[in-house]
């Protein structure tokens, strides 16, 4: 049976996929996805431009972008925000990302993520439309891997729960 917080939870996490990849979407029409960025922090504010992005959080200062200390896991060691600097998190080959940076969504949530250093660039022009979805079929989200927040600092900040993954 599903409960009333399984299903906010589900809504919650099917609207940050929609701006996430509405933001990516315009980015790339703009052709602003490829192998153009030194770090992560660079790509986060060309992302701005098409997202509502209110603060931006390089490698140094993650902690300003997440409003905790640690996050919690399942069976390991709760990772320490200050320690995080590459894509580990996320259980992929950290050697073809580029290092980490944070943000905040005008919402208020709160996002780590990585760019793929070989991210292909992308035919603005070649972009085919799912009709149905009403939106870019596209690989541009394999050039991004990160972790989000559903709800800000309230608890539990685990992964799983409250804390959604990606790559």
């Amino acid at each position: 049976m599903t409960t009333i917080s399984d299903t906010v939870r589900k809504n919650k996490v099917a609207v940050f996929e929609r701006k996430l990849s509405k933001g990516t979407d315009l980015l790339n029409i703009d052709n602003g996805i490829g192998p153009y960025y030194n770090d992560t922090e660079s790509f986060v504010k060309r992302l701005s431009e098409h997202l509502k992005i209110v603060t931006i959080c390089g490698k140094d200062n993650l902690e300003d972008c997440l409003p905790y200390e640690t996050i919690q896991q399942n069976d390991a060691e709760p990772i320490k925000v200050k320690k995080i600097t590459t894509a580990s998190f996320s259980g992929i080959d950290t050697d073809s990302y580029l290092d980490v940076a944070g943000f905040v969504l005008a919402d208020g949530t709160p996002m780590i993520l990585a760019f793929k250093k070989d991210c292909p660039v992308s035919d603005p022009d070649s972009v085919e439309y799912d009709v149905v979805e009403k939106k870019a079929k596209s690989e541009k989200t394999n050039c991004i891997a990160g972790f989000y927040d559903l709800n800000g600092s309230k608890g539990p900040n685990k992964f799983g729960k409250d804390i959604i993954g990606f790559n």
